[in-house]
């Protein structure tokens, strides 16, 4: 399937759906990423979903806690941002601890965002 098959497909759906992988109880899908090679043998331009299966989710996510700023202006439009792209209360847990998750949890009740 192309990139541009997908996108006239998914215009079929509610854009708020939640995307995920391999079936409808399947891991949610995080990253979308690309890849561009100059080697014939592998496509020149290729696209995959990435899940939490496929991630270090931890570290991944103590790399965005170290550069939040740069990604929101609060603690809550930082966790509404990780709400919208899949990052559930129980992954935090799951990747952080049971610390992280409740002060996140914390987070978004007081602010409206669960």
């Amino acid at each position: 399937m192309t990139v541009e098959m997908l996108i006239k497909e998914l215009q079929k759906y509610d854009p708020k759906a939640r995307v995920r992988m391999h079936h409808w109880l399947g891991e949610e899908v995080l990253y979308s990423c690309r890849f561009v090679n100059s080697d014939n043998r592998i496509p020149p331009k290729v696209v995959w979903f990435e899940c939490e299966d496929d991630l270090d989710l931890g570290e991944e996510l103590k790399a965005q806690i170290e550069n939040a700023s740069e990604i929101a202006e609060d603690e809550a439009d930082f966790y509404a941002l990780w709400l919208e792209r899949g990052f559930s209360i129980d992954m935090v847990e799951r990747n952080l601890g049971k610390e992280a998750a409740e002060h996140m949890k914390m987070v978004c009740e007081e602010h409206g965002l669960i």
